[in-house]
């Protein structure tokens, strides 16, 4: 039996995924904003790293045999993620610029100095490397939530480590249990640890999971379950916004794997149109949502529309703050679509179109062939 080009219920839950992370971002005190299940948004960062290892053993488990592949699947990975990273990143130094303008204007500053704390200019070349997530700086700066994506881009390396290996889901199930050991052994140490301590060690135990998640799908990929399967996902996420990342984590890779066959009537309803368009937009969404949280929190606050109640925006009206909320997910996917057809389609098309030659142009720098031996001169 055929293995799907696409497993559109999954992409379904990458969009609602990234729509409960901007929710969680979007802090003004309103019902919506305020309620547990989304102030706990920010383990929705779990559910990419488990679909991340699922969807690229699925796409690359097999093909990555030598030294031309593995190079390949690295820029294609790199022009997957990086051109909205980056373009995202320079909209937040550009945003920062218009703060640190405008408190010079003014004579006073609007909220914090510009260019200190997570917009510091010292935290800016990691940004732009891409290693701002992986524990070089405590916490995560500039386009906040892009601290996955800097774990995940590490973990593709991880990824070309397994895949030389023969016994690869033994090699995920020993890499995943160190993550989810690291993970609880942070925790255990420090109570509160610092945001970027953590990041690897999620990514790491998440994204191998995902690997183990496919294993499980290709061994028992004629498994038909049946819509309490599904069903029995959304208990277990709401219960996943009260215990430990390590359960979270678990949960999730409970839901891909479920979801990976589309057989229930959950994932009938996944699969609409506009559900699967979200999963589209997902990366989009998760990438320019925060610039738009800043530039709308900035100018609430410079208008003298809110005001700012720890990380929150009092607008001092908690339906006008939902309403606010509804608004403003709305805006952000309008925004996601403009970037997702100028930015990331482009992008990756483009990438995707020369990966293969630009592979072979550079494994063949990194172990020239040599030439034939002169047989003739032995004569």
């Amino acid at each position: 039996q055929e293995y799907p080009q696409r497993f559109y219920a999954l992409d379904s839950w990458r969009g609602l995924c990234a729509l409960w992370v901007v929710a969680y971002h979007f802090r003004v005190l309103g019902h919506i904003s305020t309620s547990h299940f989304i102030r706990s948004g920010t383990i929705a960062v779990d559910f990419f790293f488990v679909l991340s290892g699922f969807v690229i053993t699925h796409g690359f488990g097999t093909k990555l045999v030598d030294l031309t592949s593995r190079t390949q699947f690295m820029i294609r990975r790199l022009g997957r993620l990086y051109p909205l990273h980056i373009a995202t990143l320079l909209l937040v130094v550009a945003i920062e610029t218009a703060h640190w303008a405008a408190q010079n204007y003014l004579g006073r500053s609007i909220g914090r100095p510009a260019f200190t704390g997570d917009t510091a200019l010292s935290a800016l070349p990691a940004n732009i490397f891409l290693v701002h997530g992986l524990g070089f700086i405590p916490h995560f700066t500039w386009n906040v939530p892009s601290w996955s994506i800097s774990v995940e881009f590490a973990l593709c390396f991880g990824f070309l480590l397994l895949s030389a290996f023969q016994r690869r889901y033994i090699v995920a199930a020993l890499a995943a249990t160190a993550g989810g050991i690291a993970l609880v052994a942070v925790h255990a140490a420090f109570p509160h640890p610092a945001e970027a301590w953590t990041a690897v060690p999620r990514g790491v135990y998440g994204f191998f999971l995902g690997v183990l998640c496919y294993g499980l799908y290709h061994r028992f990929r004629d498994w038909k379950p049946t819509i309490w399967y599904e069903l029995a996902a959304f208990p277990a996420i709401v219960l996943a916004t009260s215990v430990s990342s390590v359960f979270t984590t678990l949960v999730f890779a409970y839901c891909v794997f479920i979801f990976a066959y589309e057989a229930g009537g959950v994932s009938r309803i996944l699969k609409r149109s506009f559900l699967v368009r979200w999963g589209d937009l997902s990366y989009s969404i998760y990438l320019i949502h925060y610039p738009m949280v800043l530039v709308a929190f900035g100018a609430a606050i410079a208008l003298g529309l809110g005001k700012q109640v720890g990380v929150f925006l009092d607008v001092r009206s908690p339906f006008l703050a939902d309403g606010l909320t509804i608004a403003f997910l709305a805006c952000v996917l309008i925004a996601a679509t403009i970037t997702y057809r100028w930015i990331e389609v482009p992008a990756r098309f483009y990438v995707n179109g020369r990966s293969g030659d630009w592979a072979k142009r550079l494994a063949q720098r990194v172990s020239p062939k040599r030439p034939p031996p002169d047989v003739s001169a032995k004569i």
